[in-house]
């Protein structure tokens, strides 16, 4: 079936019409100069990974390095605003016979 080219025309122009505001997104300024600022200047990002890195070094599980990164981890979780954290330790896929697992709410 053939469709005439006035009714053809109709359909795209509709369809790109539709796509365009459908496609709008609103861009809240504010929030993108919050994030910005947070983390240019407030980030503790590279603090954490130098202190894992260089402090710690590898992590095997179940090796000194690893439980003593783990505390640390968890002190630091206490000492900022998330201050509710469980941490468990189960006796299933390691080769020390535990793993330990921290849950951050």
């Amino acid at each position: 079936m053939r469709v005439p080219p006035t009714i053809r025309k109709r359909l795209i122009l509709a369809l790109v019409l539709a796509c365009s505001v459908l496609g709008e997104e609103r861009i809240d300024q504010e929030t993108n100069a919050k994030i910005l600022a947070e983390a240019t200047g407030r980030s503790q990002l590279m603090r954490t990974v130098h202190v894992l890195a260089d402090r710690y070094g590898p992590r095997l599980t179940g090796s000194p390095n690893y439980a003593d990164a783990a505390n640390w981890v968890a002190g630091q979780l206490t000492r900022g605003d998330s201050k509710a954290f469980t941490r468990s330790h189960s006796t299933w896929g390691t080769r020390a016979g535990r793993t330990n697992t921290l849950t951050v709410t």
